[in-house]
């Protein structure tokens, strides 16, 4: 009577970890398709940054071309200026 007992018991815990295992399984899972789902928003928004870095780039050697060519006829008009004080 007492095996039969056991082997019951036995027999219930077997159960209940090969359940908590699958419900462990299903979890980690579901774990795992979230992760890839942040991932993948996590690289767009990176390639979104980048690209915007990208521009921000462009922009920056655009107001620096500028900046380089004003100051140019600038000092090109003070010599020109200076010039014709001298004479």
């Amino acid at each position: 009577m007492w095996v039969f007992f056991q082997r019951k018991e036995l027999e219930k815990s077997k159960a209940k970890q090969i359940s908590i295992e699958q419900d462990f399984e299903s979890e980690k899972s579901a774990l795992a398709s979230r992760k890839d789902g942040e991932i993948a928003e996590l690289r767009g928004q990176l390639e979104a940054a980048g690209e915007n870095v990208s521009k921000q780039e462009i922009q920056t050697q655009a107001h620096r071309q500028l900046l380089d060519n004003v100051s140019h006829e600038k000092d090109a008009l003070q010599v020109s200026a200076t010039a014709r004080a001298d004479t």
